[in-house]
C-alpha cells in the first residue's frame, strides 16, 4: 500500500515479474480527510486484469475502466499492490 499520492495524469505502468502461477493486480484506494483507506466500488482488485509474466512496462487495467485512472473518484489516491509469486520492481504513471 502505497503513502498518499497526488495522481498527475496517464495510465499506470509497472515492471514486474511473476512465476507460472504468480500474477499481480492493483486496487486504487481513496487517500484523502475521512475517507482515507476506503475501496471505491469498481478500483477493487477483482476489477484489475491480472498481470501474468515478464514485463518492463506493462499497462494495468480495469474493467470498468480500461488504462486510465482519469475516472477515479480523487485525484489524491493510494494504489494497494497484490502480489502473488510475483515481483514488483517499479511503477510510474505515462
Amino acid at each position: 500500500l502505497t503513502r498518499p499520492m497526488a495522481y498527475s495524469g496517464g495510465s499506470l505502468h509497472i515492471n514486474a515479474r511473476t512465476n507460472a502461477q504468480g500474477f499481480v493486480r492493483v486496487a486504487v484506494r481513496e487517500a484523502r480527510g475521512p475517507r482515507d483507506g476506503e475501496w471505491p466500488e469498481h478500483w477493487r482488485f477483482d476489477d484489475c486484469t491480472p498481470f501474468e509474466g515478464d514485463s518492463l512496462n506493462h499497462v494495468v487495467t480495469w474493467r470498468e475502466h480500461g488504462p486510465g485512472i482519469e475516472r477515479f473518484p480523487a485525484n489524491v489516491l493510494r494504489l494497494h499492490f497484490w502480489l502473488e509469486n510475483a515481483g514488483l520492481f517499479s511503477f510510474w504513471f505515462e
